[in-house]
C-alpha cells in the first residue's frame, strides 16, 4: 500500500488549491489553515493558467456582431450594445481587449453581470413555434467545468466594485456557490452591501365590482352611445368579456385583425417585432353578427373609428386611447357609481367572478394570461 505524505496527498486531492497556495512547489499548511480557502474538485478541472490563456486560441478571427445599440453615445463614444454570438467566445474577446469596438471600454469595468445558464436538466427545449431552442444535456463534472471557465473570464470583466448574479435551481447551486467563493476569493473578502437609495412609493389598488353592477354599466353605455356609434358599446363589452385584452391594445386593432370567417380577433403588440406570436381571441356569435351589419373599411384602417356627426372628430378618425374611458366614466356618473376605472371594472371584476366556478390556473389558461399585465 502506498504511503503519501501530507503535501503529496493534498496535491492529489486539491490540484487547484495547490496552484493557489503552493508557491515555488511548496505547500504552506499554516497559510491554508489561516485563510481556509473553499474549493471544489472534480474530474477534468483545469487550472486558471490553462483556461485564461486559451483566449489567444480564439483571437480576432470573428469581429463582434452588434444586433442593436441603445441611447446616445457618451463623451467617449460608447453606447450600450446587444451582441450576438457564443457567450464564451465573446468573453474571450473581451478578455483579450483587442477588438476596436470594446477596447479599453469593457474589461474590468462592468458593474453588473446576470447569467441564467442551463440547469443540467438533461432536456431539450423548444421555442414558441416548436423549433429547437437549446439543449441542456451537459451535466456533472462537464457542467461544472463549463461554468467555471465562463466565471473565470467574467471575473476579469467585472470592475472591483461590480456585482455578479447567477440564477440556478437546487440541483447545482450548492456546487456553484463553493466554486464562486473560490474564483472570486469571497472567503477572503468581507462582503458589504452598498448603500441603496431610499425609494418612496404609494401602494396602488383597483376597485372591483360584481357582475350585476358591471352589466348595469354596460346597459347604460348601450343606452347613451349606441345611436352615436355601436362600436363604443361593443369595445367596452369586449373588455368585459375577453379579459385577455387591454384597453390600449383594443383601440389599435385593424379591420384585417378581425377574422369573421374563423371568428376571432388578432391582437398584435409592438414587442412582436422582436419575435413572438399575436394573441388570438375568439368572438361570440352575437358580436360577429353585429360586425357583419356594420360598414367595413380597408384592411389597414382602425376598426374602432368615429362615424359622422361627432363634434371635433372627422369621419374615420381612430378612437383615442382614452375614448372608452370617457364613456365608461359617463355611464358610471349616471348610475352614481364611483371609484371604478375601466380596467379594474372590466377585466379584474370578470376574473374575480370566474373564481366562483374555476381554479386560478384554469382562468389563466382560458383567458390567455401569460404575464401580470
Amino acid at each position: 500500500m502506498p504511503v503519501w505524505n501530507p503535501p503529496d496527498l493534498a496535491g492529489k486531492l486539491f490540484p487547484s488549491l495547490m496552484e493557489k497556495l503552493g508557491q515555488e512547489g511548496k505547500f504552506d499548511f499554516e497559510t491554508l489553515n489561516r485563510i481556509k480557502v473553499p474549493t471544489i474538485e472534480y474530474a477534468g478541472k483545469r487550472s486558471e493558467g490553462v483556461i485564461l490563456p486559451s483566449a489567444v486560441d480564439w483571437g480576432q478571427s470573428a469581429p463582434l456582431q452588434v444586433v442593436r445599440s441603445f441611447g446616445d453615445p457618451g463623451e467617449d463614444g460608447w453606447q450600450n450594445l446587444i451582441i450576438q454570438g457564443d457567450n464564451l467566445q465573446f468573453l474571450k474577446t473581451v478578455y483579450l481587449n483587442q477588438d476596436p469596438l470594446i477596447q479599453n471600454r469593457v474589461k474590468g469595468k462592468v458593474k453588473l453581470v446576470y447569467i441564467d445558464p442551463p440547469f443540467a436538466t438533461k432536456s431539450e427545449f423548444q421555442g414558441g413555434d416548436g423549433a429547437r431552442s437549446y439543449f441542456d444535456k451537459i451535466e456533472s463534472a462537464e457542467f461544472l467545468e463549463n461554468m467555471r471557465e465562463r466565471l473565470l473570464f467574467l471575473r476579469e470583466v467585472l470592475s472591483e466594485d461590480g456585482f455578479i448574479f447567477l440564477h440556478l435551481d437546487n440541483k447545482k447551486v450548492h456546487f456553484l456557490k463553493v466554486m464562486m467563493d473560490e474564483i472570486f476569493d469571497l472567503a477572503l473578502k468581507p462582503f458589504e452591501l452598498p448603500e441603496f437609495p431610499e425609494i418612496h412609493f404609494k401602494l396602488g389598488y383597483r376597485t372591483t365590482i360584481d357582475k350585476e353592477t358591471q352589466t348595469a354599466i354596460l346597459d347604460e353605455i348601450y343606452r347613451i352611445s349606441y345611436l352615436e356609434n355601436p362600436k363604443i358599446h361593443l369595445g367596452i363589452k369586449w373588455l368585459c368579456t375577453y379579459i385577455a385584452i387591454r384597453p390600449g391594445k383594443l383601440v389599435k386593432i385593424l379591420e384585417e385583425d378581425i377574422d369573421l370567417g374563423n371568428g376571432y380577433i388578432r391582437i398584435t403588440d409592438p414587442k412582436m417585432q422582436y419575435g413572438g406570436d399575436p394573441k388570438v381571441v375568439p368572438i361570440l356569435e352575437e358580436d360577429l353578427e353585429l360586425i357583419r351589419s356594420l360598414r367595413r373599411g380597408f384592411p389597414k384602417m382602425r376598426f374602432f373609428r368615429h362615424g359622422t356627426g361627432v363634434n371635433g372628430c372627422k369621419e374615420g378618425q381612430p378612437f383615442g386611447d382614452k375614448y372608452f374611458y370617457k364613456w365608461w366614466r359617463r355611464a358610471c356618473a349616471n348610475l352614481e357609481i364611483a371609484g371604478v376605472d375601466l380596467y379594474g371594472g372590466t377585466r379584474h371584476s370578470s376574473a374575480v367572478a370566474l373564481r366562483k366556478f374555476h381554479s386560478p390556473e384554469l382562468i389563466k389558461k382560458s383567458t390567455m394570461h401569460t404575464t401580470n399585465e
